[in-house]
């Protein structure tokens, strides 16, 4: 059996059942895979043959069959030339994708891999490795723009795409490749295969990554994140429970404060930090600490005035009923919002109702979360070339599905946990789950609840209030402290790095976020 032309002789019917390779490219490409030109461009490249080795599980042959990284950094280099030049792919990768379109409708994806050793398609099954790693090497430091013509082409398709994919020739609607930032260290994946792209299958979750949110500019190796545990206080009186089409729903509707509170709170944080030495490039507000109105009045404060990121939860109201983050970063003299609707309404217990002091616990036993179903999203947003972040509301965290198999696929170097919760104790759940994610894919994890809610679960240990936990690769997860008169707290982070190796033995410095020293508690001076 020959695969310079076709592997049978027999005509072969793909059904549901037995899909060929030529079947499944041609849905996953909407039949752009035929065009000569389509090979031309990495992440389309990189979109068809991951999703055959997802879908076939040849990937598993990758350390086998790939082990040339001298070659695969030369044929990147010369990819990336071609790339934006408009010119052809580099012989080899034209040559594999020749041998893989003349098969393609021939071979069954079910038969490239079989029970056993003997692959009964290795040229094929090298082809499809040889041109996915290949693209995925070609979009090295893709965040790196500032610097970089490839990588300002990269984030010019990504904009075109609104945000959704780097393809030119793949909807995504049928799957999507985007910037990752971790490879994970463990496990034999797709994920652990590349180090730079992310293949996304399409899900009911629409995936967004906000590049221009970033300042890339290189020698950027420190950052401060300014926590602000907002609001102070919380009153049981802002929780109710009512029934609705036949369920129980709880709702928080804390009564309405002046806009310019929060604000005036936020300055003061601001204020202290930069006279201790921090300037804040992110500042995270918990789970529904804000109403719409602040949001708006405190974007403007942070993303203009001080050309930072804001990251808060944000309550649910008439024009806009849901619980959700919202973002905003500088751009041009002006903040550009986004948001993410919470994926997973939180479920109370009687026992939980009685740890926040809730009257009448029993009567909020089983009840939802009053909030409006939504389209589900994940935004991923960039910070400096070395932190890439995402956002998690609170049941977020803990419910993996469906969001939790597209942050590994992402892997920020970050996930900000926006909580409505009692103290962060280093043994309760958010830094069990945050553990897991600071295993695969290797992303640190910040998470952040209110002084107010840590009150009421009567967080009180050591004249000092739990109000979150940071927790990254390699070490145990630390509890974040406020004393009573405590305004916020700053993280400055540095970039670090480790040695690491995809799947098919490509070594490399894998970089993410690391604490650089103690966090500092700010006080009202």
């Amino acid at each position: 059996m020959s695969e310079g032309s076709a592997t049978s002789g027999k005509e072969v019917t793909a059904t549901r059942d037995d899909l060929s390779l030529g079947t499944h490219l041609q849905y996953l490409t909407s039949g752009n895979w035929r065009k000569p030109e389509f090979i031309c461009w990495p992440p389309d490249a990189f979109a068809a043959t991951m999703g055959l080795l997802h879908a076939s599980g040849a990937y598993i042959h990758a350390l086998e069959m790939l082990s040339d990284q001298v070659t695969m950094e030369e044929l990147a280099r010369d990819w990336r030339k071609t790339a934006i030049q408009g010119g052809d792919a580099p012989g080899p990768i034209r040559q594999s994708w020749d041998l893989l379109a003349r098969n393609a409708d021939a071979v069954l994806i079910e038969e490239l891999v079989r029970p056993g050793t003997q692959l009964a398609h290795p040229a094929l099954c090298k082809a499809l490795l040889l041109i996915a790693v290949a693209a995925d090497e070609t979009c090295y430091d893709i965040s790196d723009y500032p610097d970089n013509a490839f990588a300002a082409y990269c984030s010019a398709k990504l904009a075109a795409a609104h945000q959704r994919s780097l393809c030119s020739m793949v909807s995504p609607s049928r799957c999507a490749v985007l910037p990752k930032s971790q490879t994970p260290s463990v496990g034999i994946t797709t994920r652990a295969l590349s180090r730079n792209l992310a293949y996304v299958p399409t899900t009911e979750v629409a995936v967004r990554a906000h590049v221009s949110a970033g300042d890339l500019s290189p020698g950027t190796s420190t950052l401060d994140l300014l926590v602000v545990p907002w609001p102070a206080e919380v009153s049981t009186e802002a929780f109710s429970v009512r029934e609705e089409h036949g369920q129980r729903f709880f709702s928080y509707e804390p009564t309405p404060a002046d806009p310019s509170a929060v604000l005036a709170h936020t300055r003061k944080c601001f204020d202290r930090a930069k006279s201790e030495g921090y300037s804040p490039s992110i500042v995270v507000f918990p789970e529904l600490a804000l109403a719409q109105a602040e949001f708006s009045e405190l974007s403007t404060f942070v993303a203009v005035e001080h050309e930072a990121r804001l990251v808060t939860g944000v309550r649910p109201s008439l024009s806009s009923p849901y619980n959700r983050a919202a973002f905003c970063y500088p751009l041009k003299r002006r903040a550009v919002p986004f948001e993410q609707v919470k994926h997973h309404r939180w479920r109370l217990t009687e026992a939980q109702a009685k740890a926040y002091s809730l009257p009448e616990p029993q009567s909020y036993d089983g009840a939802w979360e009053k909030t409006t179903p939504c389209r589900r999203s994940l935004e991923t947003f960039y910070v400096r070339c070395w932190l890439t972040a995402c956002s998690l509301i609170c049941e977020d965290l803990a419910r993996q599905e469906p969001v939790g198999a597209l942050v590994r696929e992402i892997a920020p170097s970050l996930i900000i946990a926006l909580l409505m919760d009692g103290p962060q104790h280093e043994n309760r759940w958010p830094a069990r789950y945050a553990s897991v994610l600071a295993e695969d894919p290797g992303s640190a994890v910040l998470t952040v609840s209110s002084l107010g809610m840590v009150r009421l679960g009567a967080g009180l240990h050591g004249g000092s209030w739990k109000i979150g936990s940071w927790t990254e690769r390699g070490k145990a997860p630390i509890a974040l402290s406020l004393q009573q008169d405590g305004l916020g707290l700053v993280l400055r982070l540095k970039e670090s790095t480790i040695r690491s190796r995809t799947l098919d033995g490509r070594s490399f410095l894998q970089r993410y976020p690391s604490l650089a020293s103690e966090p500092r508690p700010l006080v009202a001076g």
